[in-house]
């Protein structure tokens, strides 16, 4: 196993760095092909071959205490939570689905600690995603635990209008949206938008409340038209560039994660 020393992006300690995954490793259960554990990489440059990967996205970012003590946790609360509780029946409303009893501190802190991830990664389609000086206050949040205020990064998750058969095999990497005073991060996995308003206080933005809340409320949004119609057309360049790319040949064999442009 290759052996790197540097230092660590989240204690910045200098230690011994593992490959870090940028999405956790459960958001991939519905893309690795059934016996190969493998997906293929997608970029809407056509000069890069379509390649196969495995294990993942991943990047020497963090050393393995803090990879799996304090990130890992985060994760396996995610996968928990995507796969096994939200088979609890939710209360429906006209716009979305709402949960409760989500615990706050861990889903707050998992949808930090991704969007922070966003952050520090080197490649794979994520420069667009740059949190200036609050990646430092995102970065002592994780390492204490500390969720902070709702409002603060807050992460509104979306089911796309008639794309979640779709959407749910593949990845696609994070682009910014939004407006000037409202700026949106927003990324594709597991069939669910993924939307961050990329402010330290979003407390007056209309979607804000839509968030995971101290109360362990937590709704799942039924996505409009017009969200549909963005995502189609990221999904439709991204298809037509990779139609062109080198082994070609691999499309629709394989779940998909889009790597940098």
């Amino acid at each position: 196993m290759k052996k790197v020393i540097g230092i660590c992006s989240l204690c910045h300690e200098e230690k011994r760095l593992c490959q870090s995954h940028i999405y956790p490793e459960s958001f991939y259960k519905h893309i690795y092909a059934a016996k190969a554990h493998k997906f293929i990489t997608l970029s809407t440059d056509v000069t890069k071959a379509i390649d196969l990967e495995q294990c993942g996205i991943r990047e020497y970012l963090m050393c393995k205490e803090c990879d799996q003590g304090i990130i890992g946790k985060y994760d396996d609360f995610i996968a928990h939570w995507l796969y096994y509780d939200t088979i609890m029946r939710p209360e429906s409303f006209k716009y979305s689905q709402r949960f409760q009893g989500v615990d706050y501190s861990l889903m707050r802190l998992f949808q930090l600690s991704l969007l922070w991830r966003f952050h520090v990664v080197k490649g794979h389609g994520f420069k667009a995603i740059d949190l200036g000086n609050e990646a430092e206050t995102i970065r002592k949040m994780l390492l204490a635990g500390d969720p902070g205020n709702p409002a603060y990064f807050p992460c509104i998750m979306i089911i796309p209008k008639n794309l979640f058969n779709i959407l749910s095999g593949g990845i696609l990497c994070p682009v910014l949206a939004g407006t000037d005073q409202f700026p949106i991060c927003r990324t594709i996995v597991v069939g669910i938008v993924w939307m961050w308003i990329m402010v330290p206080n979003a407390t007056s933005h209309p979607f804000s409340e839509l968030a995971v809340s101290p109360a362990g409320y937590m709704h799942l949004v039924n996505g409009t038209d017009e969200i549909s119609e963005a995502i189609i057309r990221d999904f439709v360049e991204l298809n037509r560039a990779s139609a062109q790319q080198p082994n070609a040949d691999k499309l629709g064999k394989w779940g998909f994660a889009q790597r940098d442009q």
